[in-house]
C-alpha cells in the first residue's frame, strides 16, 4: 500500500474527478534530481466549448518543490515561454493573488494552464492577446 502525504492529498484534491486520465510519476532515485511529475492530454475548453487542438502537457516539481515547470507539446511558437521552452503562465514577481501558488492546488493549476493555452491559440490566430500580459520581445530567463 502506498501512503500519500497529507500535503499531496490536499494538493491533488478533486483532480481525478475532472481529469481521471492524469498520470503521476514520483522519481526518488538517488543519482537523479528527485521530482514529482504529472502528465495528461489537456483539451482547450473555454466557457464549456472545446476550442483548438488538445495538447499533451507535463507539470514537474523538481526536488519536491512548489514551483512547477510546465511543458506543452508543440509550443515552439507560443508567445509566453521561457528560454528553456517551458510555459510562462504568470509573472513570478506578481503578488500571490495574481499568480498560481502551490496552496491553490493542482486542479487550479490545470484550469490556469487550459486558459493560457486558449489565449496562446487565440493569439496565434488573431494576433491579439486576451487579458493582461507583461510581454517582452526577448524570451524570459
Amino acid at each position: 500500500m502506498v501512503r500519500k502525504s497529507k500535503k499531496k492529498i490536499i494538493f491533488e484534491r478533486n483532480i481525478r474527478k475532472y481529469f481521471p486520465e492524469i498520470k503521476c510519476n514520483i522519481n526518488r532515485k538517488k543519482k537523479k534530481t528527485p521530482y514529482i511529475e504529472y502528465k495528461l492530454h489537456l483539451k482547450i475548453v473555454y466557457d464549456e466549448i472545446e476550442y483548438y487542438e488538445s495538447k499533451n502537457i507535463c507539470i514537474r516539481f523538481n526536488n519536491y518543490g512548489v514551483i512547477p515547470k510546465i511543458t506543452v507539446e508543440n509550443s515552439e511558437d507560443f508567445r509566453h515561454r521561457y528560454t528553456d521552452g517551458s510555459l510562462c503562465a504568470w509573472n513570478p514577481r506578481d503578488p500571490e493573488e495574481k499568480k498560481w501558488t502551490f496552496n491553490k492546488g493542482l486542479l487550479s493549476l490545470l484550469c490556469l494552464i487550459s486558459d493560457h493555452l486558449f489565449k496562446e491559440a487565440y493569439f496565434k490566430e488573431n494576433s491579439e492577446w486576451l487579458g493582461n500580459e507583461i510581454h517582452q520581445e526577448n524570451k524570459l530567463q
